[in-house]
């Protein structure tokens, strides 16, 4: 827990978009979503994202990661509304998934 934690940043769950989305995927409610290589894939997404988010987007995307991140930034850019899209998208498209 303390590693999901920055005390420069307001109250939530998670500092970081790797813990965010390790814990999306291990949630029983997206279980259908998971693969054997989602460790891989989250870990993937922070380190590639590491030098382009600040660390108040990763926290604002890390604390709705299903709405705001996978939702959107994931996405074609054609399903996604997030005015961010074509900064934070490009990054992660050797990601896989």
């Amino acid at each position: 827990a303390a590693a999901e934690t920055d005390k420069g940043l307001p109250p939530g769950r998670f500092a970081h978009l790797v813990d965010a989305c390790n814990a999306w995927y291990r949630d029983p409610a997206n279980a259908k979503y998971r693969t054997e290589h989602d460790d891989e894939y989250c870990q993937c997404l922070g380190e590639n994202l590491q030098n382009v988010m600040t660390t108040e987007e990763e926290y604002y995307y890390a604390n709705d990661f299903g709405r705001r991140f996978r939702d959107q930034i994931l996405q074609p850019k054609k399903n996604t509304t997030d005015p961010e899209w074509p900064r934070l998208h490009p990054p992660i498209e050797d990601c896989g998934q």
